[in-house]
This record gives structure tokens, sequence and C-alpha cells, in this order.
């Protein structure tokens, strides 16, 4: 396994950056998750009403481009 040297903030531990790191990652790999599930939880709502949505895109795109490009 690759080893790496960091230079910890003054008055941290080795065992709280080892805590926070792995908090950090833990997060990262649960927003990968949630963000998977999200995008295809909308993609079949999106095809379970697609002409609502279709409807409402519409509505959205029309209004954007009313108001320009910013």
């Amino acid at each position: 396994m690759p080893k790496a040297e960091v230079t910890l903030p003054e008055g941290m531990t080795q065992e709280e950056f080892t805590k926070l790191f792995g908090t950090w990652n833990k997060n990262r790999v649960e927003g990968q998750f949630k963000g998977k599930a999200t995008t295809k939880a909308i993609a079949r709502l999106k095809a379970a009403h697609e002409p609502e949505y279709k409807k409402l895109y519409d509505e959205e795109y029309a209004k954007a481009k009313a108001q320009g490009v910013s």
C-alpha cells in the first residue's frame, strides 16, 4: 500500500486526522451511491410521467428563455 506524509495542523493528533479522513471518505462513497440513486430515480420518474414532465419542462424553458441567458 502506498504511503504519504502529511503535515498536520497544530494541535491535531494522528488519531484525530485518521478519524477525520475516514469520515470524509465514508461520506464521499455514500455521496456517490446517493448521486447514482437520485439520477436513476429521476429518470424512472420522468419515464413514468412523460407527458406531465414535458409540459412542465416546456413551461420552465419558456420562462428561462424569456429571462435571457445570464
